[in-house]
């Protein structure tokens, strides 16, 4: 008889198993569980849609961080750039008597002999260096008042080229701007005194403008002095 009953009661729990089984089975394939899947994967999908907005605006919040930095830095950097003039240094020039060339281009940077003189327009020669007068003494001469100092004519192009001696320091001198150089005012005469360690000016026949520091002179035995020269001219 206890044999029985457990046989029995064997068969019951199967068959409360298998009723389980297949009311879960119903479930699954009920509206109502079909509607709650769907909704999950709506879920989802606002889920995924919300990282994918967030990914997104990070990605265009970085690109605009990088673009204002860099229009916030080209507007902060106003300053401006500092044009510098053509310079040249350490030009010797030999008075009339000196074997080193004495007439100076600005225009190129070169010192000419009068051996050169039928190329001093075209190469822009505005300088030239003499000794004069009694006693001598040393001088910038423009080429058109060559001959009123007693000093051979050497071109028939008589440049006229205006110097001036300046009150600016070597300090000066070297940090001049390009603007600087072309303000500098009109004026001056066709010849000027050289001195050591003076800053001259000088205009030339195109109204160019220039610096010229002499950084060395020698005044040798009356015409065969030097001088070294470091220039400034207008861009």
């Amino acid at each position: 008889m206890a044999f029985k009953r457990d046989v029995n009661d064997s068969k019951h729990m199967l068959g409360k198993q298998k009723t389980s089984t297949n009311g879960l089975q119903g479930w699954n394939n009920s509206p109502l569980y079909l509607q709650h899947n769907f909704k999950n994967f709506k879920n989802q999908q606002k889920l995924v849609f919300m990282r994918f907005n967030f990914q997104s605006l990070s990605y265009l919040a970085f690109a605009g961080l990088i673009l204002f930095s860099s229009c916030k830095k080209d507007e902060e950097d106003t300053t401006p750039v500092k044009v510098e003039p053509t310079s040249y240094t350490a030009k010797l020039l030999g008075a009339q008597s000196n074997n080193a060339g004495s007439f100076f281009s600005p225009k190129d940077g070169k010192v000419y002999s009068t051996g050169d003189s039928l190329t001093f327009a075209a190469n822009g020669v505005d300088i030239s260096f003499a000794q004069t007068g009694s006693p001598t003494s040393p001088k910038f001469v423009s080429l058109s008042a060559r001959a009123g100092e007693g000093l051979r004519r050497v071109t028939t192009v008589n440049r006229a080229t205006t110097f001036t001696a300046t009150a600016y320091t070597k300090a000066q001198f070297d940090t001049v701007s390009n603007g600087f150089v072309k303000g500098l005012a009109s004026g001056g005469t066709l010849t000027v005194g050289v001195e050591q360690s003076k800053v001259y000016k000088f205009i030339n026949a195109e109204g160019k403008k220039g610096l010229a520091y002499v950084s060395n002179l020698t005044l040798g035995t009356g015409t065969d002095g030097t001088v070294t020269i470091d220039v400034k001219f207008e861009k």
